[in-house]
Order: structure tokens, then sequence, then C-alpha cells
């Protein structure tokens, strides 16, 4: 069953989750703040998917805007491997969040192989627009 969740234990199974599976990118305390954060703020949305009461898929949105209209960033996606379809179940319901809430698009950054990326999800609707170009910047201590 997936659904919004607003509540602290499931916000830090899905911040461990995300440190768990990406570390490298993943600080658990920003990442369990902005959840929290964004809870009261409005602008995050968390999904979870949970069968006899243990999670098997999770999905993190931000609502964001560019130049042309609102759209949602997905954050984090994480589907237990026993569970493949989920991923696209999960997808399927962010898609009805954006709908509500009068998104035009929703963006998924990965550095994963965007074509692997693109079988996966493609027939979702989902294609590839865009190329990121990333600095990292050392901060002045």
């Amino acid at each position: 069953m997936i659904y919004r969740t607003y509540e602290l234990d499931d916000y830090l199974e899905v911040a461990y989750k995300a440190e768990e599976y990406k570390s490298s990118f993943v600080n658990l305390s920003t990442f369990l703040d902005l959840m929290v954060v964004g809870k009261y703020q409005g602008n995050i949305v968390t999904l979870v998917s949970k069968e006899q009461g243990k999670m098997n898929g999770c999905l993190v949105l931000s609502r964001a805007m560019d130049l042309s209209s609102g759209l949602l960033n997905l954050l984090f996606i994480w589907v237990d491997p026993h569970f493949p379809r989920l991923v696209y179940d999960l997808l399927k319901v962010a898609d009805d969040v954006a709908r509500e809430e009068g998104h035009k698009r929703i963006i998924i950054g990965t550095n994963r192989n965007p074509k692997a990326v693109a079988r996966r999800i493609g027939k979702l609707g989902y294609h590839q627009t865009a190329v990121i170009f990333e600095k990292k910047v050392d901060s002045d201590d």
C-alpha cells in the first residue's frame, strides 16, 4: 500500500534507506531535516509503500519552480528488489500528486546510465531532456 506520510518513524526509515544506498550523496541528518522541515513548509512530498508493516519502497519529491511552471523534482526513490513493479506504482502516484497540485513536469536526476533509466521508466512517459554539469565547490573555513 502506497501512502503519503507525515510520520517521523517513516521519515527515519526513508532517511536510513537513502543513507544506505546513496551514502556518498546523502547526509542522514540533512535528509531527515529536509523531510521534516519540508512537511511544515509544504515543499516536500514523501511517499512510502509497506507490506505487512515493512517498508518495501519509498519516494521523496520536492516542489519547485522554474521559468515556465511549477514542477516536482524526484530527490530519492528506493524499491526493494523483491518488488520490481513497485517503481512504476510509486511513479504513477507521483504523477497523481503532480496532477492534483497542477505541476506540469516531474524531473528525475540520476547518476546511473541514462539509457538504462530510459528503458526502465520510458514507458511511463519519461524521457531525457537535458544534461547536467556539476562542479563541487570547497568551502573556505
